[in-house]
């Protein structure tokens, strides 16, 4: 795997107000590593076959968890046939595979569903176009919660159902304690959240 590019940008919106800052620059960047499962373990090492150091281990760790299990988007779809127009309700628990990560915070998903809108041809592939829908809640620490109602566009390739790019949008509130000092400070802001994510496969 050699990571030639990695691009993204953090969109916050505070008031109507958004911001856009360039995602921090990647240890990844510019370094080719092998991954292979051995006695069901993830090995990572560099182009030389060294262990990399730390800082890049655990970011290749953290992207590679599922490395060698069977994908979960691709169970969902096999073998099942859709309608333009058609509702799907997904499994929650898929949810969690593709949206969050459960080692770093805790996340409960209350609504997953995603409708067929179009299928066309993209970059030599065909793609199927789906409305998606997101809410979940996230719980940051004991006292601190966000509420999230996302929705947008998620496009998927349709010979190996491997997702291509999504983008969803909605309203965020945040509601909790934080402590600034020795004192507690109640917090209760409504916002705005994009989540965005464009993945490019090599072939």
């Amino acid at each position: 795997m050699y990571y030639e590019k990695i691009e993204g940008t953090t969109k916050v919106t505070e008031d109507e107000v958004t911001q856009e800052e360039p995602a921090p620059r990647s240890p990844l960047l510019g370094r080719t590593y092998v991954i292979t499962l051995q006695n069901d373990k993830l090995v990572i090492q560099d182009e030389k076959g060294r262990k990399p150091p730390y800082d890049e281990l655990e970011l290749l760790q953290s992207q590679y968890e599922g490395f060698g299990q069977p994908d979960p988007l691709l169970e969902f779809f096999e073998n099942k046939k859709f309608s333009v127009g058609e509702e799907i309700p997904m499994p929650i628990g898929l949810a969690g595979e593709l949206y969050s990560d459960s080692k770093r915070n805790k996340v409960r998903f209350e609504r997953f569903t995603q409708v067929l809108r179009a299928i066309r041809q993209e970059v030599g592939a065909r793609v199927a176009v789906f409305d998606t829908f997101l809410k979940m809640v996230g719980f940051y620490g004991a006292n601190t919660t966000m509420k999230m109602d996302l929705k947008g566009e998620t496009i998927v390739e349709i010979a190996k159902s491997w997702p291509m790019s999504s983008r969803l949008q909605g309203p965020v509130r945040v509601m909790g304690l934080d402590q600034i000092e020795n004192r507690l400070v109640m917090v209760d802001g409504v916002g705005k959240m994009t989540l965005s994510e464009q993945i490019r496969y090599g072939r």
